[in-house]
């Protein structure tokens, strides 16, 4: 039988090819969709993960400059040196800390020990080898801050994040001399210097950058010319005490086995459709 010419089983081959195409389209446009919301999810996720290691990297580091700090503020030496105010002795304690083992063995990077009188008035400082000048005073804006506290408060360690010259440290403000104090120490130390242990706890390429966008640290295998093709980034933007994003902390996330799982279910469907549309030819 024809129709106008046309038979009617070409016209039904043609409208079960067409939907078979237009099924196709619909798959394909649909996976472009779903790509991209999962995309968003595991960046989401990633940066979540990132968050939560950055909070326990930097909880860790605190802990460290603890032990550091209070042994020093415990040595009865130390504490006659401090109140006798002989400097020449505090600058050997204090220039001694920089070979203790949580520094030596790479756990931190200490920059800066400071002590400070009964009201925060600088005494003395000495300075990694890095700052070049025993002078330079790391993060002084803390002892600012930590004199604002009430008396109760000031007997304990008190830290915070702070950026200066383009970096970010975690400074540590310590009692000496118990509860009643009479002085202080800081502690500074380098926070990009732990941050890059992401790279080993992740398993993934880190980049660093500060609010400006200078970097400050990047995996030797970061991958600049697979961005946004085969990479994904998440990132965490980590704030200094007074809630302000300082670093940009980024993470490159190799989608090569999200992607071919994506692409092997995208395969699968539209060749559900393929052998459908030639099944329903025979009939």
């Amino acid at each position: 039988m024809a129709v106008s010419g046309i038979t009617l089983r070409s016209l039904m081959i043609s409208i079960i090819l067409g939907m078979g195409v237009l099924g196709i389209g619909l798959v394909l446009f649909a996976d472009q969709i779903y790509r991209q919301q999962a995309y968003i999810s595991k960046q989401n996720t990633v940066s979540d993960v990132i968050a939560h290691e950055v909070g326990r990297i930097q909880d860790n580091l605190i802990e460290l400059q603890k032990n550091l700090a209070g042994r020093l503020v415990h040595e009865k030496e130390f504490l006659q040196a401090y109140q006798s105010a002989d400097k020449q002795r505090l600058h050997d304690w204090l220039k001694q800390e920089f070979k203790r083992y949580f520094v030596t063995a790479g756990l931190l990077d200490l920059q800066s020990l400071t002590v400070y009188d009964e009201a925060s008035n600088p005494l003395l400082s000495v300075s990694s080898a890095e700052l070049g000048s025993s002078e330079v005073i790391v993060c002084q804006q803390h002892a600012s801050i930590s004199i604002k506290r009430p008396r109760a408060e000031r007997v304990k360690y008190h830290a915070i994040l702070c950026q200066q010259d383009g970096r970010l440290y975690s400074s540590l403000f310590v009692p000496v001399g118990g509860l009643k104090p009479i002085g202080y120490l800081q502690l500074t130390a380098d926070t990009v210097f732990n941050l890059r242990k992401l790279e080993g706890l992740l398993r993934m390429p880190v980049r660093i950058l500060t609010r400006e966008k200078w970097e400050l640290y990047r995996s030797q295998d970061w991958p600049d010319s697979l961005l946004g093709e085969r990479y994904l980034i998440a990132d965490y933007w980590l704030k200094d005490s007074s809630k302000q994003p300082v670093l940009d902390v980024q993470i490159a996330n190799d989608l090569a086995q999200f992607n071919a799982t994506l692409n092997q279910q995208r395969d699968l469907v539209i060749g559900a459709a393929i052998l459908l549309t030639e099944v329903s030819l025979f009939f």
